[in-house]
C-alpha cells in the first residue's frame, strides 16, 4: 500500500524527512532523501544494532550532505543504495523502500503483517 509521508516541496526544502507510518498497534519509522533530483526511501534502522539513524528528528546526513550517518556508532550509508561504506555493519545495506512522486506527494510502499 502507497503511504504519503511529505511534500515534495518540503523534502527540497530539507533534503530529508522521517516518517512514521501506523496501523493500529503496529509502526514502521522512515525516512526519504533526495539526491541529485532522485528520491530514496529507507527504513529507520541501522542493520548494526537495529537502532534508529537520525541524529534529531529528519537529520539523517553527516554534515556534508554525502552520506547517511547511524547517530550511534557512526556508520556511513550511500544514499543512493542504502549501502554502509564505513562503520560496524559494512557491507550491509539498509531496508529500502520502494518510493513515487504522486502529484507534490511524496509516497512509499509498505504492507503491515
Amino acid at each position: 500500500m502507497w503511504h504519503s509521508v511529505c511534500s515534495y516541496v518540503r523534502l527540497q526544502a530539507r533534503s530529508e524527512y522521517g516518517f512514521t507510518l501506523e496501523k493500529g498497534w503496529d509502526t514502521k519509522q522512515g525516512f526519504v532523501v533526495l539526491v541529485a533530483e532522485r528520491i530514496y526511501a529507507y527504513a529507520n534502522t541501522c542493520p548494526h544494532q537495529q537502532v534508529s539513524l537520525n541524529w534529531s528528528p529528519h537529520t539523517f546526513f553527516e554534515p556534508n550532505y554525502e552520506f547517511i550517518q547511524c547517530s550511534m556508532h557512526g556508520a556511513f550509508f550511500e544514499p543512493s543504495t542504502g549501502l554502509c561504506v564505513r562503520g560496524p555493519c559494512v557491507r550491509q545495506f539498509l531496508e529500502a523502500f520502494p518510493v513515487r512522486l504522486e502529484d507534490d506527494n511524496v509516497q512509499v510502499w509498505f504492507e503491515f503483517a
